[in-house]
């Protein structure tokens, strides 16, 4: 990972250094949005997120300019392409109103660290317009956003708070403060997940190996178990990990799902109904809990024909998503692979080989439509791919980026 962006930064500034005088503005590097990609449910058209990085001839010149595509469900024709205002920053993440009229981001000017602020901006897709933008003061990072199931409210969670404000022009509602129970997290290894309308909210940081987490052998290894052994005992034998539900209207934790205490991979999400929630893989197996019945419902485990043995790494990079009938889990594990199975029958469906190197894949956006017809997913050459879930056929394919840099 490290030479693959030592490669590409010496690449960006051979380009800065011969490139033309400073005032004329070229674009330097064109990328898909790792996190966004959904159909339009009005008619089922794809849009996705994409980046562009623009440069005036030296590197403190160059900023971002994000776009939403969307391409024709027929055939994918690039039908649209809508510019986000340049205010916005850096994306945490993004959603689609129900109805597919609008699409609503939250961003902040900085990625990794809060600078105060916290945006949050609405754009109109018939009208390809910017609606509203609110600035919120909070010391805080985006993690998810959607809105209620008829599309009045707003729910955003940070790394603080969770912000309600109202989808027509932006008021703010109400808060609620997050910053007891997320205060002590690694955000580097956070997995969390909003339901689909903004009832509740699923979160998990996972344990990960101290010393041998970027060395697998020798004296780490050793170190690790030491460590862990230390841990065992002064808990009494009993090391506690857990996936936990917040319900966003009550303000409290209703579920503490206990799983593997060195779980090193795994996603939550929630079933479209907001009943259910899927964890896993994690450790090979899958789980889905109840919040009705309050108990495990279901496990399964993954084959082990599956498991790539050389892509066994750690990865920041896990998610899932489930069809809105339940009939199909497709996720994205170890940087390397998306598989798509069948959740009533387990059998595999589809296995995407993104890759034969040693760099895992930073872009995993992949969806189904709203009708359980389609399935979206962008690979590693930067291509959108459209399958038919009932034949599961290749319906079309294209490009996103046609001047985009070579990795």
């Amino acid at each position: 990972m490290i030479i693959k962006y030592l490669n590409k930064i010496t690449l960006i500034l051979i380009v800065l250094a011969i490139s033309c005088p400073a005032q004329d503005e070229f674009l330097l590097e064109s990328e898909d949005c790792d996190q966004f990609l959904e159909f339009n449910s009005s008619n089922n058209n794809v849009l996705l997120l994409t980046r562009e990085l623009y440069c005036k001839g030296d590197w403190d010149s160059c900023y971002n300019k994000y776009f939403l595509n969307e391409y024709s469900l027929t055939d994918g024709t690039l039908l649209n392409k809508i510019s986000l205002d340049s205010s916005i920053g850096f994306i945490y993440d993004a959603t689609l109103s129900h109805d597919g009229s609008s699409f609503i981001v939250v961003s902040s000017n900085n990625s990794l660290e809060s600078d105060g602020v916290i945006k949050i901006t609405k754009y109109l897709i018939a009208e390809k317009k910017l609606s509203w933008q609110k600035k919120i003061r909070l010391n805080a990072i985006g993690l998810s956003i959607t809105l209620s199931a008829d599309d009045r409210r707003i729910i955003c969670v940070t790394t603080n708070e969770i912000i309600s404000m109202t989808n027509d022009n932006g008021s703010l509602l109400n808060t609620s403060d997050l910053s007891s129970i997320l205060s002590d997290y690694d955000w580097k290894f956070f997995k969390c997940s909003i339901s689909k309308n903004g009832n509740y909210f699923a979160f998990w940081n996972r344990e990960y190996l101290t010393f041998s987490y970027y060395d697998e052998g020798g004296c780490c290894v050793i170190a690790d178990y030491l460590w862990y052994g230390l841990r065992w005992v002064l808990s009494l034998g009993s090391l506690s990990n857990y996936v936990f539900i917040w319900d966003i209207t009550e303000k409290k934790i209703i579920a503490k799902i206990p799983i593997h205490f060195e779980s090193k991979s795994g996603a939550v999400t929630f079933t479209n109904d907001e009943q259910n929630l899927i964890i896993g893989p994690m450790d090979n197996e899958v789980k889905e809990y109840s919040r009705k019945d309050n108990e495990v419902v279901r496990r399964f485990y993954q084959p082990d024909s599956l498991r790539n043995k050389k892509y066994n790494n750690i990865s920041d990079k896990e998610v899932a998503v489930i069809s809105p009938d339940k009939k199909y889990l497709a996720y994205f594990q170890n940087g390397f692979e998306i598989f798509v199975i069948n959740y009533q029958t387990e059998n595999l469906i589809k296995k995407f080989e993104q890759s034969n190197s040693t760099i895992p894949l930073t872009n995993y956006a992949m969806a189904f439509s709203s009708d359980n017809r389609f399935f979206g997913v962008i690979t590693r050459e930067d291509k959108i791919e459209l399958y038919d879930t009932i034949s599961w056929e290749l319906l079309w394919q294209k490009e996103v980026f046609t001047n985009s840099m070579s990795e």
